[in-house]
């Protein structure tokens, strides 16, 4: 029962938006803020980007370790899933990056590695 009050509540006020203003205000508006990161203050936005461009291949956790280190950021108030949203938005994320192995080598046959097991008996 509340929910067709809140609804045809809801259906009155768009019909007289409509007759207000036309169908233009009944579409959806782009946010004022878009872009923007409401949680990560503007000092530490400059700051990640500043890191990035010293060091390409940090990743992301080390950033927002870096900025807590810091005192820049409370971990209480500015989660790793903001960070990592705001330098996905603004394509800071090092996904470009070539993988490096640590047994990658040159030609094949390069390197060679074997597991030694070595049963050691006890008689008694």
């Amino acid at each position: 029962m509340l929910f067709c009050l809140i609804l045809s509540f809801h259906i009155k006020i768009w019909y007289l938006d409509y007759c207000r203003y036309g169908f233009d205000c009944l579409k959806p508006k782009a946010r004022n803020d878009a872009g923007l990161s409401r949680k990560i203050p503007s000092n530490c936005i400059d700051k990640i980007q500043l890191i990035k461009e010293q060091f390409p291949h940090i990743t992301g956790k080390a950033i927002y370790n870096k900025l807590i280190e810091d005192g820049d950021i409370n971990a209480s108030n500015v989660s790793i899933a903001s960070l990592y949203r705001f330098m996905n938005s603004n394509n800071l994320h090092t996904h470009n990056i070539t993988e490096r192995k640590a047994f990658e080598m040159e030609f094949a046959n390069d390197c060679w590695q074997r597991r030694y097991i070595t049963w050691t008996y006890y008689y008694y």
